[in-house]
């Protein structure tokens, strides 16, 4: 992650994928289904999204309601879990549980519940902050072949 909204995220599970925000559209491609979905995409659309305060722009007081979440089964021993509650009602999710190391702060887990039920989970592994990282990380090239897929097009 790099600001302002460019990410690149690379599942291994449930199965491989590739996700890129370029600053201006994101990509998220799916090698084994031979697609990628395109949708407009800018920093501004992180507002009031957990995504917002893990690139250091948002405000956590300001955007949640904070509390400790006592029973989210974290990972790891000695975690601290947080609960956050998005303060706009038309988010797209219930509430997040951010687990976090309880020396560094680091966040190793991330659990976002959707109003219809569903939850998704992130872990986080060999986190490293204050890198620098090359602007072409975030940049997709759509593979030959591949059913693309605009997700905001009528």
């Amino acid at each position: 992650m790099k600001k302002p909204g460019l990410m690149r995220w690379e599942y291994r599970e449930p199965e491989i994928k590739l996700f890129v925000a370029d600053g201006r559209n994101t990509y998220l491609y799916t090698p084994e289904d031979r697609q990628v979905l395109v949708q407009r995409f800018t920093a501004a659309d992180l507002h009031s999204t957990p995504l917002e305060f893990l690139l250091g722009q948002g405000d956590i007081l300001r955007s949640f309601d904070a509390s400790w979440e006592p029973d989210a089964g974290s990972k790891a021993a000695g975690s601290l879990l947080l609960r956050l509650v998005p303060r706009v009602p038309e988010a797209g999710y219930a509430y997040v549980v951010i687990d976090c190391d309880r020396d560094s702060y680091d966040i190793d887990r991330i659990v976002i519940h959707e109003r219809t039920g569903n939850t998704s989970e992130f872990v986080l592994s060999n986190l490293k902050t204050n890198v620098k990282i090359d602007n072409k990380q975030f940049q997709f090239k759509i593979p030959k072949g591949v059913e693309v897929v605009r997700l905001d097009e009528k």
